[in-house]
């Protein structure tokens, strides 16, 4: 029993280092992407602003996302930790769940959107009076293309729902419950999301969508409803900038309109979609309930392993909870650091 005890902490405490190596990896990859973006769009520079907006988009999300976010972290995992790809998605929560919270995860993404523009409109105001000048605007193709709306899409909707789930809700978050409450493990999250942004104007309302997902990935054990809501938050955003662009239709603007000129009209509509949002979370929470006495019950009368799967995640495997050490903390610290400077240095370069 001590010696699976030993085992136990053992297999932990490489996870969390390992997610902390990633983290950091993660952190200097964000940074060296967009650096290699401004070196790469002078080498071959395109005609119009439109047309090189669309390709520095391409180009930089191949390197963030799918390199830094997604590759780089599954070879990690893989040779630090020496897991199969099987044993690397199961750690990651990459598991089927309830198929009733799939459609409530999306009606949440949209709660979770309409939230998002009501505090980053506060956030942006905090900013602004401290001296923050962050607006700026991407130019797009005179004309309407259907290419176009769905290479948006997949770049700013299906690619992170995948590559950054993948990366902050996996093993990272598995880490962390395997040290910490579920409660802590949700102030974590959404502490790094945010800062895993790197942009000032960004970090406070990704910081409370991390803790959103964060918590969603908890009470269902699976990243899938989380990748569901992050998919929707951002393809809103997208659709919201076509038609804004192509169509003389801009809800926020009008929705930013009705802030200034009818606050409380607009704060009984955040109230609104908030309660929307917790009355959603507690239908999720209810249907997973469901969904795990189901399985277990099938788990313990036919020994069904694909039912227990369903029912555990990595950090309920075993009842043994890892106490980090300093030296764990190594790469968390690093990137904790240079993000928090870079996330700073991004404010400094607004101000000015």
């Amino acid at each position: 029993m001590t010696m699976n005890r030993e085992m136990d902490l053992k297999d932990r405490q490489k996870t969390f280092r390992a997610a902390g190596i990633v983290i950091f990896c993660t952190a200097l990859g964000l940074l060296l992407s967009r650096i290699l973006l401004r070196y790469i769009m002078k080498v071959f520079p395109v005609m119009d602003d439109a047309s090189e907006d669309i390709v520095s988009d391409v180009i930089f999300d191949i390197m963030a996302q799918i390199i830094t976010l997604l590759v780089v972290p599954f070879l990690i995992y893989k040779f630090y930790l020496k897991k199969s790809t099987r044993d690397i998605l199961y750690m990651s929560n990459v598991r089927k769940t309830d198929p009733r919270i799939y459609p409530l995860s999306v009606l949440l993404g949209i709660c979770a959107f309409v939230i998002t523009i009501y505090v980053s409109f506060m956030w942006q105001l905090i900013l602004a009076n401290l001296g923050y000048d962050g607006s700026s605007s991407y130019p797009m193709p005179e004309k309407f293309h259907l290419w176009h709306l769905l290479l948006m899409l997949f770049l700013t909707a299906v690619l992170p729902a995948v590559c950054e789930e993948f990366t902050n809700r996996g093993i990272f978050l598995s880490a962390m419950r395997g040290s910490f409450s579920k409660w802590q493990t949700v102030i974590i999250g959404g502490i790094t999301f945010g800062l895993f942004h790197q942009y000032i104007s960004q970090v406070f309302y990704t910081a409370l969508m991390g803790m959103l997902l964060t918590y969603l990935v908890l009470t269902t054990r699976s990243i899938i409803p989380a990748a569901i809501v992050h998919f929707t938050n951002n393809a809103i955003s997208v659709a919201v900038d076509f038609m804004s662009e192509y169509a003389a239709i801009d809800p926020i603007s009008y929705g930013i309109s009705l802030l200034t000129d009818s606050p409380g009209l607009l704060l009984l509509f955040l109230i609104m979609a908030a309660t929307l949002a917790a009355l959603t979370l507690m239908l999720i929470k209810k249907c997973y309930g469901s969904y795990y006495t189901k399985n277990y019950a099938e788990f313990l009368k036919t020994g069904n392993v694909d039912c227990y799967e369903k029912t555990v995640c990595y950090w309920t495997m075993a009842d043994v909870r890892y106490k980090p050490t300093l030296r764990d903390w190594t790469f968390y610290i690093g990137a904790a650091v240079f993000t928090a400077v870079y996330t700073g240095f991004t404010f400094y370069w607004g101000f000015f």
